[in-house]
Order: structure tokens, then sequence, then C-alpha cells
């Protein structure tokens, strides 16, 4: 999987809900954020319960930040050193769940 250009990447998000393009900083690569306030913590696990089954099935594993009910996921594939259309796949999936 090759990893996306930024154009690529802000093109891909013109598609997506509540996500933005962080570029790389340092050691750390390119990224697609997400963030959401839900109506309460079960609710937000919920939702990072149905990401994670979606990630063993894909073998694409995000990164969850959360407190009560704010959720930050944060994707990028580690072995293309970026975003790939893995990322924008699952944000895909994200929206869907979340909307």
């Amino acid at each position: 999987m090759s990893k996306m250009s930024p154009d690529q990447i802000q093109q891909a998000l013109q598609n997506l809900t509540n996500w933005r393009y962080e570029p790389a900083k340092g050691e750390s690569a390119d990224q697609i954020v997400f963030e959401h306030s839900f109506k309460d913590f079960n609710e937000a696990f919920g939702v990072m319960s149905r990401v994670a089954l979606y990630a063993e099935r894909a073998d694409h594993h995000p990164t969850f930040t959360n407190t009560y009910a704010d959720l930050k996921i944060a994707l990028s594939t580690h072995d293309a050193g970026g975003v790939t259309k893995k990322d924008v796949d699952m944000a895909s999936f994200i929206d869907e769940i979340c909307t």
C-alpha cells in the first residue's frame, strides 16, 4: 500500500466528516484525525469497540484517545510511513457508524 500525498489526503477528506489532516512532525508520520464528543462514555466506548472489531479484521489498528465522552482516533499506516487508502477506508467506516 503506497503513501498518499498531502493533496490526495486533502481530496479524500472532502468526503469525510470530523476528520483533519496532520502532517508529519519530528518522528511521527502523516495522519488523519477524528475528534468527536459523544453523549456519554458508553456511546464513545461503543464506537471504540466497533472500530476495534473492524481494525482486527482489516489488520490495521488506530490510535485511540478517550476521555469520558470525548474520542480521538488517529489513523496512519506505519508500514507506509503515512496515510494510505487503508486509513481512508477505515475513516469512511467510522463516519458511517457515527452518523
